[in-house]
């Protein structure tokens, strides 16, 4: 009888994880959306460089979007590949351009292993990390897709989430009693 109970808990123990990791990964791409918005605010208004943007914008957000800005604008600085969104710099690509892509790139997969996003998710905010070094208007226009993107794939994973929930729960109530049947 024991036995029946720790087999139907762990089931169901297994429904409310995966429930529990889906809405975790709903609430940190709505968070991501945030960033993003900014992002895109502090390169129409401000017009820092993207070192202090990454600094100031990390005080809005929530674990573990703002270890990881500060992290991004400390690497950075200490390699000196700051930009300055604001300037047109895509006619002179230099080394500094593509190792800024290089740390923007594994700090995306950095992120990726601190939260429950998979990499899909983060396509966007990689491609958005990509358009820096253009011109202003190329660039807000960039985030502007990305952040669209984003909201699209965030809109579907929520009705995903929704069904998915109930179905998991379902299956793993149902697994758990055919476990105890079985080995009854």
């Amino acid at each position: 009888m024991i036995a029946s109970f720790i087999i139907m808990f762990g089931c169901v123990g297994f429904g409310y994880r995966y429930i529990f990791v889906q809405k975790m990964r709903l609430k940190q791409m709505k968070e991501l959306e945030r960033m993003i918005l900014y992002i895109c605010d502090e390169i129409k208004v401000n017009h820092r460089v993207l070192s202090e943007s990454f600094k100031i914008i990390s005080q809005k957000c929530s674990q573990p979007f703002d270890g990881w800005l500060l992290e991004l604008a400390c690497d950075i600085e200490s390699k000196n590949v700051n930009k300055n969104v604001n300037k047109n710099v895509s006619k002179n690509v230099n080394k500094n351009e593509s190792s800024f892509i290089d740390i923007w790139d594994d700090k995306i997969k950095e992120l990726c292993k601190l939260t429950y996003l998979y990499m899909s998710d983060m396509e966007e905010l990689n491609n958005i990390g990509h358009a820096f070094g253009k011109d202003v208007t190329a660039c807000l226009n960039n985030i502007s897709v990305e952040k669209e993107h984003l909201h699209l794939k965030t809109n579907e994973l929520e009705e995903d989430i929704k069904t998915k929930n109930k179905v998991g729960m379902a299956l793993s109530t149902t697994v758990g009693i055919l476990l105890i049947i079985v080995l009854w």
